[in-house]
């Protein structure tokens, strides 16, 4: 597709070949066989992170990250600050 697509055209694409990407601040639908494709996965201990980019040459034109927290970091915090200590 690589232009501008109406709001029609992004509602009729099968998503399972297009991607919704981001040039030159427009949206466009691209499909994904001409993009590059990276899957970025990082864990530590209070979160699994995991992103999903698409590349056009050396340009990212998506990218969709997901956040999955091990441990409420929130309430331990606070509990800490109260001098609690939170349970294992």
């Amino acid at each position: 597709m690589g232009e501008t697509a109406t709001i029609y055209e992004l509602m009729n694409q099968d998503p399972a070949d297009q991607v919704r990407t981001l040039q030159d601040g427009k949206t466009v639908m691209m499909d994904r066989s001409d993009l590059r494709e990276e899957i970025i996965v990082e864990e530590n201990d209070n979160e699994l992170s995991h992103a999903l980019e698409y590349w056009l040459d050396d340009e990212l034109v998506h990218r969709s990250a997901h956040v999955q927290l091990k441990k409420n970091v929130a309430s331990e915090g606070i509990a800490a600050m109260m001098g609690a200590s939170p349970p294992d």
